[in-house]
């Protein structure tokens, strides 16, 4: 389980700089899915270890669906442009 949240922490500031920095929004939108994956791959490896740590994840989990909501809003702004 360390190693999955080990891997989102680093996914997590790939999309920070390829979002904001490399203003590529198509390229982040699929980060968001590779964290989303990572993201349910620790709530379900960490459901053996203890239930309390898939409900401290829940949070992020919304937040993750939020984050591809308004990236997917950025692509398509963009190709409206």
């Amino acid at each position: 389980a360390t190693v999955l949240l080990t891997f989102q922490l680093i996914l997590g500031f790939v999309w920070i700089y390829v979002f904001n920095c490399g203003k590529k929004p198509q390229l982040g939108l699929y980060i968001l899915l590779l964290i989303l994956a990572v993201t349910l791959a620790t709530m379900i490896v960490g459901q053996k270890v203890s239930t309390s740590a898939t409900a401290i994840l829940s949070p992020y989990l919304a937040w993750i669906f939020f984050a591809i909501i308004l990236n997917s809003h950025g692509i398509v702004s963009l190709k409206n442009k």
